[in-house]
């Protein structure tokens, strides 16, 4: 087996103020016999809740999307536990959701790129569920902003 690269570096995306707090009625539907790692699993699955239950806002996309991002970079395993749980799916509904605000687009290319690096089952789901398509859309709506050039080529 190849050892692991590092992720390519590109621009980060801006500084958020933390997200808004979730409503209570908010729930991430994970398997029973689904066990995360920890310490991140809390913050996994905050971060998921959070983008699942406030989809229409978009500064909260933009945090979640570049939470996992983070957290995607950290491991190999958070990598894999992002895409496994359904997280590839969310930043990919962000950008759908909110393809006019630049700043979800930058997080949202980041992301992707972030968690299929050298990840072939996260490769695939981007590419399975129109994650390239919507990387050459943020690209054309954004032509000057240099992070969702760089990350788009990551």
């Amino acid at each position: 087996m190849a050892p692991r690269r590092k992720a390519p570096v590109s621009p980060p995306c801006p500084q958020l103020p933390p997200p808004p707090p979730l409503p209570p009625t908010s729930s991430l539907n994970l398997p029973p016999d689904t066990t995360l790692p920890q310490p991140e699993s809390a913050n996994l699955r905050l971060i998921l809740k959070s983008i699942q239950a406030q989809d229409s806002v978009p500064e909260l996309q933009q945090w979640g999307c570049a939470s996992l991002r983070d957290m995607g970079r950290a491991s190999a395993e958070d990598q894999s536990w992002i895409g496994r749980l359904g997280g590839i799916e969310l930043v990919l509904a962000a950008m759908r959701t909110h393809q006019a605000d630049v700043g979800v687009q930058e997080c949202g290319c980041g992301a992707l790129a972030t968690l299929s690096y050298n990840d072939e089952a996260n490769a695939s789901t981007v590419l399975r569920h129109g994650g390239v398509e919507l990387i050459l859309r943020a690209m054309q709506a954004h032509p000057v902003s240099p992070a969702v050039s760089g990350w788009s080529c990551a």
